[in-house]
């Protein structure tokens, strides 16, 4: 007669207490390893944008002007008034109406009632004489416009406009190419 013993069993279901405190501790350094990989990337952007406070507003407005002189139906129109220069494009990208009607639009810096420089966007639609006036964004100190013509950036309109915006002492720069009229 066999007499089994109480320890009879070679395999044991469930896991030592070895292995929970290894699969723990890697579980411990994959937490700890991802949060601080989100912690530094949020703290790298929030450097960025304290740094360069424009940097999201700028490039927002270099898509809004490069648009409307890509759609623009006509070269651009350049006047030099007292409180700084006004560009003046006759285009199909419309904020106050959808689809391609044609509207006049216009940037220019003008101070607000505080005193501040602001950049502004005028829409104008030319048969209903509505207009449209967006302030788009302050701390603007300046902007100039050039054209391009025989390998020469020049104050006489053409199709290539370059702007040059000036916010809080730095000067963004870029360049769209409009209509080209024959």
């Amino acid at each position: 007669m066999k007499i089994s013993s109480p320890i009879s069993s070679t395999t044991k279901s469930g896991f030592t207490l070895l292995e929970i405190l290894i699969a723990t501790a890697l579980m411990a350094i994959i937490v700890i390893g991802v949060a601080t990989f989100f912690k530094s990337t949020s703290i790298a952007s929030q450097y960025l944008k304290s740094f360069h406070p424009n940097l999201e507003i700028v490039p927002k407005i270099v898509q809004l002007i490069s648009q409307d002189i890509r759609c623009s139906l006509n070269p651009p129109k350049l006047s030099v008034e007292p409180n700084g220069e006004i560009l003046t494009i006759e285009t199909t990208n419309s904020l106050m109406f959808s689809g391609a009607k044609p509207v006049i639009v216009s940037y220019y810096v003008s101070e607000d009632e505080k005193g501040q420089k602001l950049l502004f966007r005028k829409e104008i639609d030319k048969d209903s004489d509505q207009e449209l006036i967006l302030p788009l964004t302050s701390k603007v100190e300046d902007i100039t416009f050039e054209f391009y013509s025989n390998n020469v950036w020049q104050k006489n309109p053409t199709n290539v406009v370059k702007v040059i915006l000036t916010i809080e002492h730095k000067k963004y720069e870029f360049a769209a190419r409009g209509v080209t009229v024959e």
